[in-house]
């Protein structure tokens, strides 16, 4: 990641962007269930607060179709925010037995987006000596916290990730 200049963007995103996200696509055999509750896991683990933001489930001839998405955010300290966005989207999901374990079929859906928020309290304002001050703050006085937080962020997205591709097949 590129670490000079970051000081004057108010949110750093780790994952994805303002546009995007990472994404992990599958067609096959997934543990739905599993992904689900480890994911949340995690992010109540971490200190999230999860806010369900859409769950939805019809059934189609081809097979189920379920959208999840949560956005969670999270206060790192007085000065930066974590936001983190999970969406995850089955198409042609159906159950399937494969050696006694309860698994779906179908194609499966991993959108992850996150962010870093700092002066979201607006401890310095906008004006231009506010903006210098904070240039300062963050360059000189926290820069080595903000990579450490960034790092933490970027840990918190490994795991998650890694909790969905250890249950596709």
């Amino acid at each position: 990641r590129n670490k000079m200049g970051k000081e004057s963007n108010g949110t750093l995103n780790i994952y994805g962007s303002d546009t995007g996200y990472y994404l992990i696509k599958h067609s096959g055999l997934y543990n739905l269930p599993k992904i689900l509750k480890e994911c949340k896991t995690i992010l109540d683990d971490r200190g999230y607060f999860i806010q369900d933001k859409d769950h939805s489930e019809s059934v189609k001839p081809s097979g189920k179709e379920l959208t999840t998405e949560w956005k969670c955010e999270k206060k790192v300290s007085e000065y930066v925010k974590f936001k983190t966005e999970v969406k995850l989207i089955t198409v042609r999901q159906v159950d399937v037995k494969i050696k006694n374990k309860k698994l779906q079929k179908g194609d499966f859906e991993f959108r992850l987006s996150s962010s870093m928020t700092k002066n979201y309290e607006k401890s310095f304002k906008g004006t231009l000596p506010g903006k210098i001050q904070r240039h300062l703050y963050e360059k000189f006085i926290i820069a080595e916290r903000l990579d450490d937080y960034e790092d933490k962020l970027d840990e918190e997205g490994q795991e998650l990730i890694k909790v969905v591709k250890e249950n596709l097949y």
